[in-house]
């Protein structure tokens, strides 16, 4: 009760506040620090949050832990990932900025870079993520995640021959990476080159649950007369479509079992309906089924940020703590590669 009135908090807005209140708490300091025992453990906790899905609950509890530590990177870099997973793409900016203003050491900048250009791209902050894009574009050797980043921004300018020659020489870097191949499909269909099929073709056989990719196969069958072509293209896109709706999510366990065992069966190669058959099997109480169709799921494409953090989860099911932390770490080594989050 505040003279007469009652007030409720408003807790993602306090929180967003607490967040932009420990920046400006570290911004008279020369540099971070590193996480010390017990702020790592905290760095850890929103870590495990995050992975369990409790995004908001991982937010909250990295300003809380920043009010204990506002001077702690690991935390700062906690808060980034929880802000991002939470839709508060301008505050991971922002908290990536200000990491970036208190480094030199060129593979934190490469790394926080890369994170605030993908972010900035994503949701349409193209201003705040010039600067990180102009600092990659000096690099005299940039990985192929740099090449994506900057075709992307290319794309978006409209600056099509730029876009291609970037989403190749990327493309050329990394042979494997389906995202890269899209890119280079999206751009050739842009520029109406023929060559776009086989650019589609290569990005389904690195992933073949690209819904996109088999969409625009069938239009181009379409397009060239072949209706058997078009059919089968897009009824792998609405198989697809089966596993990624919002609907689908809330199904009950068993139901969502036997629907990705169809898809599974149709689709031997996709990663994902063998992960929704794990989650369905973690979740009916099921932890060695779990763990036989996961080691599967490692074997098809893509590997996925959300197949470690269902590693994870399986493993402390199991009470294999050690296997359990091993996932954290690796978990944490991904998301600090915003690329693979694209």
């Amino acid at each position: 009760m505040l003279f007469g009135r009652t007030f409720r908090l408003d807790r993602p807005r306090f929180w967003a506040a607490a967040g932009l209140l420990a920046l400006a708490a570290c911004a008279d300091r020369p540099a971070f620090v590193t996480a010390g025992v017990e702020a790592q453990a905290l760095a850890d906790r929103v870590a495990e949050l995050l992975m369990t899905g409790d995004t908001h609950g991982a937010f909250e509890a990295a300003n809380q832990a920043l009010l204990i530590y506002p001077e702690v990177r690991e935390l700062h870099e906690e808060l980034a990932h929880a802000a991002v997973a939470t839709n508060r793409p301008a505050l991971a900016i922002e908290t990536w900025q200000a990491l970036l203003a208190s480094t030199t050491d060129p593979a934190e900048r490469h790394a926080l870079n890369q994170s605030i250009g993908f972010e900035a791209l994503t949701h349409g902050l193209v201003e705040l993520g010039a600067s990180a894009i102009a600092e990659l574009r000096t690099l005299p050797d940039p990985s192929a995640s740099d090449c994506l980043l900057m075709s992307l921004d290319a794309f978006e300018r409209g600056a099509l021959d730029e876009a291609l020659d970037a989403a190749q020489t990327g493309a050329d870097k990394d042979p494997r990476d389906a995202t890269l191949a899209y890119q280079v499909a999206r751009v050739e269909l842009a520029l109406g080159r023929d060559s776009a099929r086989a650019a589609l073709e290569r990005t389904i056989e690195l992933d073949p649950g690209q819904d996109r990719a088999h969409f625009n196969l069938g239009q181009l069958a379409m397009e060239r007369g072949d209706d058997a072509a078009a059919e089968a293209a897009l009824a792998s896109q609405a198989r697809i479509r089966q596993l990624t709706k919002q609907s689908f999510v809330e199904m009950p366990p068993k139901v969502r079992l036997q629907l990705a065992t169809e898809v599974a069966s149709d689709m031997p190669t996709w990663s994902l309906p063998l992960i929704e058959i794990a989650q369905a099997q973690l979740e009916l109480g099921q932890p060695r089924k779990t763990q036989e169709t996961l080691e599967r799921a490692r074997e098809a494409q893509p590997f996925s940020v959300r197949l470690i953090e269902l590693s994870y989860a399986a493993a402390r099911a199991r009470g294999q703590e050690i296997e359990a932390r091993m996932w954290l770490q690796r978990w944490r080594a991904a998301t600090n590669q915003a690329y693979t989050a694209l």
